[in-house]
């Protein structure tokens, strides 16, 4: 198959995040189908985008057809950077693309269909930058005269930058330490008791001492 030119404008402008007529908010798609992130209590959104806080999120893509013919379209994730204006992608080997799973790798819709897909994120913690990753979307290849174009489109997942502290998990290693320290404050405790009874016992034994006989001539 040969991939036509219209197939790549296709692919920048869903890279770039264009909006073609008759799209939900925040979706990207072609003549016949689309995918955009499902939508929030905050309404609709153009990414799948959560704070960088160490979590497990789950979220959800949506698959649709804008046809009345059935139609396949394939998922997967992507690793993904960004620099000098330009989207960069690569097999998830690493980063926020590994952490990323999507629900399955093949929906089937049919006419006018929409699907969701579950997709689950494990969130980095302590990124100083955003961290990307994309999930791709690809259906089969229409044909336009001689040439064979495939139809991709790519949603992004973002991992964000949080402005707290976020104190670190408690692990094995931590107890050892926890343990000397309890030690510590209920020996120090201990030692204050100690001193307490021992003044409060020499106060009492001055009060009920008896007084001295007088010395005098006898």
């Amino acid at each position: 198959m040969r991939r036509g030119l219209a197939g790549v404008f296709v692919g920048m402008l869903t890279l770039a995040g264009a909006l073609l007529m008759s799209a939900p908010a925040g979706a990207v798609q072609t003549t016949t189908w689309g995918v955009t992130p499902a939508p929030t209590s905050q309404g609709q959104r153009t990414s799948l985008a959560h704070p960088a806080d160490g979590s497990t999120v789950h979220d959800v893509l949506i698959v649709y057809n804008r046809t009345a013919k059935p139609i396949t379209v394939h998922l997967y994730v992507l690793g993904t950077s960004y620099a000098n204006g330009v989207y960069q992608f690569s097999p998830p080997k690493t980063g926020l693309a590994a952490d990323t799973t999507i629900g399955t790798n093949s929906v089937k819709l049919g006419p006018y269909q929409e699907v969701r897909v579950p997709v689950t994120i494990h969130m980095p913690r302590g990124v100083k930058a955003q961290t990307l990753a994309g999930i791709g979307a690809e259906a089969s290849a229409i044909n336009d005269g001689s040439l064979s174009i495939m139809q991709q489109l790519v949603v992004l997942v973002k991992a964000n930058p949080t402005n707290h502290f976020a104190p670190p998990p408690i692990t094995k290693d931590l107890f050892p330490w926890a343990f000397i320290a309890i030690g510590l404050i209920t020996a120090a405790g201990a030692l204050v008791e100690l001193e307490r009874r021992k003044n409060r016992s020499v106060r009492s034994g001055s009060r009920l001492r008896p007084p001295l006989p007088a010395i005098g001539p006898s």
